[in-house]
C-alpha cells in the first residue's frame, strides 16, 4: 500500500444504507485520493459514469470502476460478497468486504486464497475490534484485572432491519464473534448454534450461540434478534474478583460462595462498551 504516494482510489460498491456511509467517511479521511460510487442504480442514459449528489462520481457496474480504483470496499447484498470480492482480486483491487465475507464456508475460503495469492490486502468489516472500549476490555482481562473469568455475554437484538438473503446470525453475530474472539485472544474450541423462524419466509429471525474456550475454559454466549422491540447492543465477561483479608474486617465482609476461603470477598465484575468508545468497570457496585 506504500506505493500509492498520491493516496488510494478507492470504490465504494453497494451505495445502500452502510455503503453511503462508507461514502461519506472515505471522502474526508487522509490517504484516499479519489472515492467513487458504484452501485446499480446509477445507469444513466449512456454507460459514462454518473455525478452523485454527494459529489462523487457513480459507476453502475463494478466492471466500470476497476480501471479507475485501487482497492474497493464492498457493502451489497451478502450472498453477492464472494463473487464481487473475487471479480476485484481478479483485477488487482484490494478488498474491504461488510460483513459477512461469505455466505458459506467454502466461498469465504476462495476469497481468502485468491487474496492470498495475488498479495493483495483482504480485510473483513470487524469494525468493533478497532473500538477503544474493546481495546481497554481486553488489557484488562490479560491483565487478570477482572479476577477469574466465568462467561463472556454478548446480545444484538433490534426490530428488524430483516435481511433477504441470509439469516439472523449472518447479519448480526459477525460482530460479537470477533469482539469475543478479539477480548479473550482466543478462538472457540466448539461452537453450537441454533434458530427459529418466526417472521420470515425462509432464514431465522431469532437465534443463540454457544462458543466454549477450551483453553481459557470458559464459555461465550451470543443472542441476536430482529424481533425485539427494544434495541440492544451488549458485550460483557462475567468474573470473580478476590480482594485480599487485609482490606476488609470480617464485620463487613462480604459472604463467599462455598468452597472460598473466609478471608477472601468475592465479587462479580463486568464490563460494557458502547460505538461512542467509553466503558465502564464495576465491581460491588463502584463504577471508575
Amino acid at each position: 500500500m506504500g506505493a500509492y504516494s498520491e493516496g488510494i482510489r478507492i470504490g465504494v460498491v453497494g451505495v445502500g444504507y452502510w455503503g453511503s456511509k462508507h461514502l461519506r467517511v472515505l471522502r474526508s479521511t487522509t490517504g484516499a485520493a479519489t472515492v467513487v460510487g458504484v452501485d446499480q442504480r446509477f445507469t444513466g442514459n449512456d454507460d459514462s459514469p454518473q455525478l452523485l449528489d454527494f459529489d462523487v462520481v457513480g459507476y453502475s457496474d463494478i466492471e466500470q470502476a476497476l480501471p479507475d480504483v485501487d482497492a474497493v470496499v464492498i457493502a451489497t447484498p451478502p450472498s453477492t460478497h464472494a463473487r464481487l470480492s473475487l471479480q476485484a482480486i481478479k483485477a488487482g483491487k484490494h478488498v474491504l468486504v461488510e460483513k459477512p465475507l461469505a455466505t458459506t464456508t467454502a466461498e469465504a475460503q476462495l476469497v481468502v486464497d485468491a487474496a492470498e495469492s495475488a498479495g493483495l490486502v483482504l480485510m473483513a468489516g470487524h469494525t468493533l475490534e478497532h473500538n477503544a472500549a474493546a481495546h481497554k476490555l481486553r488489557d484488562l482481562i490479560r491483565g487478570g484485572h477482572l479476577g477469574r473469568l466465568y462467561y463472556f455475554d454478548c446480545a444484538r437484538l433490534n426490530l428488524g432491519l430483516y435481511q433477504p438473503d441470509v439469516a439472523v446470525i449472518m447479519d448480526l453475530a459477525p460482530h460479537d464473534i470477533s469482539v469475543a474472539n478479539f477480548v479473550l485472544s482466543s478462538r472457540p474450541s466448539a461452537v453450537t448454534a441454533w434458530g427459529s423462524r418466526h417472521v420470515h419466509p425462509e432464514y431465522a429471525d431469532v437465534a443463540h450461540l454457544l462458543r466454549d474456550y477450551g483453553d481459557l475454559g470458559i464459555r461465550a454466549t451470543i443472542q441476536v434478534s430482529w424481533l425485539s422491540p427494544q434495541k440492544v447492543r451488549r458485550s460483557r465477561p462475567w468474573a470473580r474478583r478476590r480482594w485480599p483479608s487485609r482490606t476488609r474486617t470480617s464485620s463487613t465482609a462480604s459472604p463467599t460462595a462455598p468452597g472460598h476461603p473466609p478471608t477472601a470477598t468475592a465479587a462479580l465484575t463486568f464490563f460494557r462498551y458502547s460505538n461512542a468508545s467509553r466503558y465502564r468497570c464495576a465491581s460491588s457496585g463502584r463504577s471508575s
